[in-house]
């Protein structure tokens, strides 16, 4: 074959000192010659960056311009398991014998990723089980509870990963930089690549699915706690506290799906959203039922709530094995007396945590408030508290009474499911079984994420 192959490079910035904690590939380039066996060669050769030392690296290819990808089989050089970082790395690939017989003009794109064996979200198990989802009828769930945490069902899930913690500005804005550099960012729903602004939009390949408002950078706004620096975005300091370790908040929920689906393939794995329709991909068309991809996307409303309130046999009240909570110990929220509970001091909103404060180790200076260790029955914290948490489902004003097994919510609506509370409501709000809802699009400094995964 001659000239058959339009291969796009992929380049990555260099990132501040602070974020550069994972792999980085660079300068990736290629040369496509015969290998004299009657097949095609493509060298390509890249840089690699990696402060954990050697990684395991994979090239992908894809044949429609990069809306799916496949492992390149054929590989020889710094690809595989073991490369250790350095510039000038080299794989040959046999592409006419992963590809034989093809023709492809222009759709051709190669990615080269890295991985160091480390992650930059921490996960906590989920075992399969059944539970009855909904409301008690008997404590701050029969003072507090609505109509819509009715009726109880029964409800079997399989097991999953949910986020150990919510995820912090650091860790949005690493993936959001990556993000960047491969051209996934819009300053608008226009389409102009993102160089600044208040507002980051998707760079939607279809503009038939819009350009959706993912996350915000609002300048002399403490609602927003991600900047952009002007070649970068970053964490926002606030008073001359990092907000680093908080979690990351006025972000929408495509923002939140988008971050789930650029980690995905930052780390070379399957994309379980898909960014056109907005809904999860079925993983097994043949086998009955929604089959989830072996990757990262937010909890179903179901999962939320049974890794929040469930420990195998008892249902608790507050996402962290308690029927109470009342004081300044155990969440971040809005108590009656002596008003936010404001574990860090700060002078304006949001007066969020860093994520897992509340460990039993953590003493708060605002008050020298000495903390109890309130993660979840699983291992999960801030599940009550801190911020709302954006979940996969769209919201309906109750269940359904029937027996449901890994639902994935009612049909299409105006708003998604909000669980967990946050820094600015109630302790009712911290229930295990309270719902809340906001349409997909919005922003909002009480709202943030947790990420599940199938692995």
């Amino acid at each position: 074959m001659r000239n058959l192959y339009s291969l796009a490079s992929v380049f990555t910035m260099a990132l501040p000192a602070a974020l550069l904690a994972m792999p980085v590939v660079s300068n990736v380039g290629y040369v496509q010659e015969p290998d004299g066996a009657g097949a095609t060669r493509v060298r390509v050769t890249y840089d690699l960056v990696s402060p954990e030392g050697d990684c395991d690296v994979t090239l992908l290819y894809s044949t429609d311009g990069g809306l799916s990808f496949t492992t390149a089989a054929t590989t020889a050089g710094a690809v595989g398991a073991g490369v250790t970082p350095g510039t000038g790395k080299t794989i040959d690939w046999a592409v006419a014998t992963d590809e034989p017989g093809q023709t492809i003009t222009g759709g051709l794109v190669v990615r080269v990723v890295a991985d160091d064996g480390k992650e930059l979200l921490d996960f906590v198990s989920v075992p399969a089980g059944t539970f009855t989802m909904g409301r008690s009828d008997t404590g701050d769930d029969a003072a507090y509870g609505f109509p819509y945490e009715l009726p109880n069902h029964q409800v079997t899930l399989s097991a999953y990963d949910i986020g150990k913690y919510e995820v912090t500005n650091a860790q949005f804005a690493t993936v959001m930089n990556w993000a960047l550099d491969h051209g996934y960012l819009a300053g608008n729903a226009g389409g102009d690549p993102y160089t600044g602004g208040d507002f980051v939009h998707l760079m939607a390949l279809d503009e038939s699915a819009g350009r959706k408002p993912l996350f915000g950078t609002v300048s002399g706004s403490s609602f927003s706690q991600i900047e952009w620096t002007g070649s970068a975005f970053a964490a926002r300091i606030r008073e001359s506290q990092s907000m680093a370790e908080h979690p990351v908040v006025w972000v929408s929920w495509h923002g939140a799906v988008a971050f789930c689906s650029f980690l995905s393939e930052m780390e070379g794995k399957p994309q379980a959203y898909n960014l056109f329709t907005w809904e999860l991909v079925d993983a097994d068309t043949e086998t009955p039922g929604l089959q989830y991809v072996a990757s990262y996307r937010l909890p179903t409303e179901s999962e939320w709530e049974y890794a929040a309130g469930w420990d195998g046999s008892t249902r608790w009240i507050y996402p962290f094995g308690s029927n109470t909570l009342s004081g300044k110990t155990r969440a971040n929220y809005y108590d009656v007396d002596p008003d936010y509970v404001n574990p860090m001091g700060l002078g304006s909103h949001p007066t969020t945590s860093p994520v897992g404060w509340f460990n039993g180790v953590n003493v708060s200076p605002n008050g020298l408030v000495a903390t109890i260790d309130t993660c979840s029955p699983v291992g999960a914290y801030d599940m009550a508290g801190n911020v709302w948490e954006w979940c996969h489902d769209w919201y309906l004003d109750s269940y359904t009474a029937d027996a449901k097994v890994n639902p994935t919510g009612p049909a299409p609506s105006e708003a998604r499911v909000m669980r967990g509370g946050a820094w600015a409501y109630y302790n009712w709000a911290l229930r295990s079984s309270q719902r809340n809802a906001h349409p997909p699009v919005n922003l909002n400094p009480v709202i943030g994420f947790r990420v599940a995964a199938v692995r």
